[in-house]
């Protein structure tokens, strides 16, 4: 099974228990699962379809996980960029990257767009995630707002698990910045490495007795968030997300920083 299918069967067994936290907003389940659908004939209906490069501008935020499940059921690329970076390194990066299209919050890509004025991606192919609109671009309706398309139930659109899946991108420190990619197949198999690394520690109840990993934000570890995400909601787990400086475990580049949550 692959990624989208196999979080799926989990949220059929117990779909309304709490998936995602940050700050007052949760989403169960079965929540997860219709925003996911809606979120991916979004993608579909502006043209994403199997194999194609989609760059994540993104904060620490439940739609970053949204977008790495719709974009597991596509079978797009994802490319996750450092939200903190300057315009100009990001364009540099979005360019090298080789993406057709850009998820980006509202803040961050007005920021862009107004700093760079030959943007590799049309504004036609990028979506804008968060309150208010930016000039051109499609957005990401709120829960109040229709898409005026039909999703597609989940698991339905036939995805190899071999397939490629996300891109992390080298700096550029030593030359034009290079892309690693990695299949679902491989992300999946570092599912039970977060346990290995983290501590796991008893929290207090959010609808059953739970375990929550604080995430680090994509702006700094995208790559390793994935697995850790995947960890939790694969095991029908919670995930708390946050934006706080959080404490470093371990000294690898690029390793999560993780905490546990405390009431």
């Amino acid at each position: 099974m692959n990624l989208i299918q196999q979080f799926y069967r989990q949220a059929e067994r117990d779909p309304d228990k709490v998936a995602l936290l940050f700050g007052a907003r949760r989403l169960r389940y079965r929540e997860v699962v219709s925003e996911v659908a809606r979120l991916a004939a979004l993608l579909e209906a502006m043209g994403v379809r199997r194999g194609a490069r989609v760059a994540l501008l993104l904060e620490n935020s439940i739609e970053f996980t949204l977008m790495l499940l719709a974009g597991a059921e596509l079978g797009a690329l994802l490319v996750p960029l450092n939200t903190g970076a300057p315009p100009a390194q990001t364009h540099r990066l979005l360019t090298s990257s080789r993406a057709a299209f850009l998820v980006a919050g509202h803040a961050v890509l007005g920021q862009l767009l107004e700093a760079v004025a030959d943007l590799s991606v049309a504004r036609g192919q990028i979506l804008s995630v968060g309150a208010g609109r930016v000039g051109g671009c499609r957005h990401y309706p709120g829960p109040d707002e229709k898409p005026g398309i039909v999703p597609a139930a989940l698991g339905a659109r036939p995805v190899d698990v071999d397939s490629d899946y996300l891109v992390t991108m080298t700096s550029g420190s030593t030359g034009e910045p290079k892309s690693i990619v990695f299949s679902q197949r491989i992300k999946l198999a570092r599912v039970s490495l977060p346990r290995e690394r983290f501590w796991d520690i008893p929290v207090p109840k959010i609808d059953s007795p739970t375990r929550q990993p604080l995430l680090p934000r994509p702006s700094c570890a995208h790559h390793d968030s994935v697995p850790h995400i995947a960890a939790k909601l694969l095991v029908r787990n919670s995930v708390m997300m946050t934006t706080m400086t959080l404490r470093r475990v371990g000294c690898a580049i690029c390793m999560p920083y993780v905490t546990p949550y405390r009431s």
